[in-house]
């Protein structure tokens, strides 16, 4: 038994040399390569500010109860750019989401971060969601309570872990009624995969 290496010299077959030991080795960590870079994750990065004529094509609102929402085009209240959508509620709940479809680079194992600028009518209770296109299962929720005001704040969720699975993911913001009126509007949507 040899502890310092499988050959030495005097063991080593005949015909077979330094060379021609590390050729196999060589193959095999060339014929890794593709696997290894098939696994490496690319940022990914995706940006949506209601902006068009339509938002509604690519926005979908939800609402329960007295929940309401829709989208203001060229009103002047946005954020940024013409236009933004906004959801309001008293008792009830109300959302505005998007489908997100995540790279293929990044639907295994990936980790994201969920932006978007919201202007608060009232003390409003929101809830930022994302969920697996494929099982429908939430996959990161994040609660806040934003305070009236007249100027937009930013909402953030952090360390969404995507995992191995196949076709979009949905985003969205939502906001709970707790009794007196509470609405926001949303602008600025931005998911950033990183790694």
């Amino acid at each position: 038994m040899n502890p310092k290496g499988l050959f030495t010299r005097s063991a080593r077959p005949a015909g077979l040399t330094r060379r021609s030991q590390l050729i196999p080795a060589i193959c095999l960590l060339l014929s890794a390569l593709p696997l290894m870079a098939a696994n490496t994750l690319q940022p990914f990065q995706f940006n949506d500010s209601f902006e068009g004529s339509n938002p509604g094509a690519r926005w979908i609102i939800q609402k329960v109860g007295d929940g309401n929402g829709g989208f203001e085009i060229n009103q002047g209240q946005a954020f940024a750019g013409l236009n933004n959508s906004w959801v309001a509620a008293r008792t009830g709940w109300a959302s505005v989401g998007i489908w997100v479809n995540i790279t293929s680079a990044q639907q295994n194992g990936a980790t994201c971060d969920m932006f978007i600028v919201l202007q608060p009518t009232g003390t409003a209770n929101i809830i930022l969601e994302a969920f697996d296109g494929t099982t429908g299962a939430r996959i990161a929720s994040k609660t806040q309570t934003l305070n009236s005001s007249s100027n937009y704040q930013s909402a953030v969720m952090g360390n969404i872990r995507i995992a191995a699975f196949h076709g979009n993911t949905f985003f969205r913001v939502a906001i709970s009624g707790q009794g007196p009126y509470s609405a926001i509007r949303a602008d600025g949507f931005s998911l950033a995969c990183p790694s």
